[in-house]
This record gives C-alpha cells, sequence and structure tokens, in this order.
C-alpha cells in the first residue's frame, strides 16, 4: 500500500470513528474523544496536503452512496465505477489530442487516467486516485481540466449545453456520461466527488439520483446532423416519387444508396440508366450511444456527360 493509500484509508477510519462517537450522545467522555479523534483527522489531512504539494500531485475522491440500502451489489457497483473511469478518460483524452465520436483513448490517456480502488467503509463505497501533474494551463492541469469537464457534462441543463460541450470533449464523452447516468439512476446511487491538490481547497459536488436520471434522458433525447451535398455517377435502379423511395449504384461501389427523392424531383424518371446524380447525405450522430446513422436524399438527375438525354418520361 502507497503512502498516499495509507493517509486516504486512515482519513476514511477517522471519519467512521468520529461519525460513531457523535451518534453516541454528548457526554464529557465523549466530548473528549471527538476531540482526539478531530486532532489525529487534522494531523492526516496535513500530512496528506504536504504529500500532495511535495509530489505534486492531484487527487480524486469517489464516492457512491444508496438512501436507506446498505447493499451493493457488486455487477451495479462496477458498472458505475467503469462508466466513470471511461468517462474521465475520454474527457482527458480529448483535452490532449481532440474531442473524438468514437472511444477510442490513447493507452497515455488510459494510464494517466487510471482509478485505483481504495476500499469500501459502511454505507459506502469508495475509491481514489492520484495523477503527476502535467500543467497545460498557468494554474490548471489537464487532470484538474478533465474534471471540471466531468462536472460541467454531468450538470448539463438543456440540450444546447450538450452541443456546446460536445465540440469540447467529442460526442464519446457525451454517450459515456450517458452510460454513468444510467447506472447511477437506475441502481439509485448518490455519488459524491471530492477532488483538488489539497485538502483544504478541493472540489466537491454531489450527484444525487434524481439528476442522474434527468442527464440520462436529456442525452438520451440528443442527436446532431450534419449535411453535406455528394455528387456521384452511376445507375438508377430504383425510384418513385409517390412513396419518397430511389435506388442508385455508384460506379465502382460495392454498396448501393437508397433514401428518400426530394419533392422538387420530376414525378416519372427512367430508371435501369445512368445518371449524375446530385444527392444530400445527412449523417445523424446519436448522443447516448455515439452510433451515427446516414440518410441520403435525391435532389436532381443529370446526364453524366454530353450526348446523353436525361431518361425522363412523357405524359
Amino acid at each position: 500500500m502507497s503512502r498516499f493509500q495509507k493517509l486516504i484509508d486512515n482519513l476514511s477510519g477517522t471519519d467512521e470513528l468520529l461519525s460513531r462517537l457523535l451518534e453516541q450522545g454528548e457526554d464529557e467522555f465523549t466530548r473528549i474523544n471527538s476531540l482526539s479523534v478531530k486532532r489525529r483527522r487534522n494531523e492526516l489531512a496535513a500530512d496528506l496536503d504536504e504529500y500532495l504539494a511535495i509530489k505534486q500531485r492531484s487527487f480524486l475522491v469517489y464516492r457512491i452512496m444508496r438512501s436507506g440500502e446498505q447493499r451493493y451489489p457488486a455487477k451495479a457497483v462496477g458498472g458505475a465505477l467503469e462508466a466513470f473511469q471511461d468517462l474521465l478518460t475520454s474527457i482527458y483524452d480529448a483535452l490532449v489530442s481532440g474531442p473524438k465520436k468514437r472511444f477510442r483513448p490513447a493507452l497515455e490517456s488510459v494510464q494517466e487516467t487510471m482509478l485505483e480502488f481504495g476500499g469500501a467503509s459502511a454505507g459506502s463505497v469508495k475509491i481514489f486516485l492520484a495523477v503527476d501533474e502535467d500543467r497545460m494551463l498557468i494554474d490548471e492541469t489537464k487532470f484538474q481540466r478533465a474534471l471540471q469537464l466531468v462536472e460541467k457534462t454531468l450538470s448539463a441543463q438543456n440540450t444546447d449545453d450538450l452541443t456546446d460541450l460536445s465540440k469540447q470533449v467529442g460526442v464519446a464523452s457525451i454517450s459515456k456520461a450517458f452510460t454513468w447516468a444510467q447506472h447511477a439512476s437506475q441502481n439509485g446511487f448518490t455519488t459524491e466527488l471530492s477532488w483538488g491538490q489539497s485538502l483544504s481547497e478541493r472540489n466537491d459536488i454531489t450527484i444525487y439520483r434524481e439528476e442522474a436520471e434527468r442527464i440520462r434522458a436529456l442525452i438520451a433525447e440528443r442527436s446532431d446532423e450534419e449535411t453535406d451535398l455528394v455528387d456521384e455517377v452511376g445507375v438508377l435502379h430504383g425510384f418513385d416519387k409517390d412513396s419518397s423511395y430511389f435506388h442508385f449504384e455508384v460506379f465502382g461501389q460495392k454498396e448501393h444508396i437508397k433514401g428518400e427523392v426530394s419533392p422538387s424531383m420530376s414525378q416519372r424518371i427512367t430508371t435501369g440508366v445512368s445518371y449524375k446524380a446530385r444527392m444530400a447525405m445527412t449523417t445523424v450522430t446519436v448522443f447516448a450511444t455515439g452510433e451515427e446513422k446516414v440518410k441520403w436524399m435525391l435532389l436532381s438527375l443529370d446526364a453524366p456527360s454530353d450526348g446523353m438525354e436525361l431518361g425522363v418520361k412523357g405524359d
């Protein structure tokens, strides 16, 4: 066990002991013991702050609680911790190498944000992390900035917030936030996060189960669309204006294109001949899963070269 682990474990132990003493009442014996435990806790806190300063490290303490419930199923706890680990790693990786649509972090990002289990205490499950500083700004580190963005992501108020955040941390991170919120909501978890470079100047946030459900629902309803115009030459195999359907084979490509027909297109088009097709390709990115869906709309058809007439049937 490292010195950091020992300090965190001892602090947790003194907090539990102090809590039990306060439950016993306010007699003189309890008061004296409480003062002794408080002094010990202050000494441990000072030792931890000194350690963090000397080692130039930040710390994170992550705590899970369940209201009125002492059972913590391993699968539920493991899923929540894994989801948070992925969320932190994804955002950290976005700061290092840019936002991504898919969760494919660099090995260095995985190693530098690896959570280390710190043990369990009565009525909660707790883990901790300590990382070396790598200053990104004058008064911030990548780790500190990543945790600030984790907090910002998990407290988004509307879909516009999610859109802005996706530009900073990537859709991959928003998807990981959805997975985390789903675990917290389904299992009734309240989550406490504490982080900083010293106990006296740390950041504390609490995310209740209701807040986790709100962010889960918010991400679930959000998607992003991006449309590009595409010109291709190939064969039109199918066309039905009434049902808004077309089927186009691009020369040299195995995958055929199928989609809707623009209202501005002619009612009848000759199929089985070559055209130069102008199409709108709309990529829909689902924030909850990171899945991308492509939709096509046929806008116009022209002869692919001079001398070839557009195949339009007369009435």
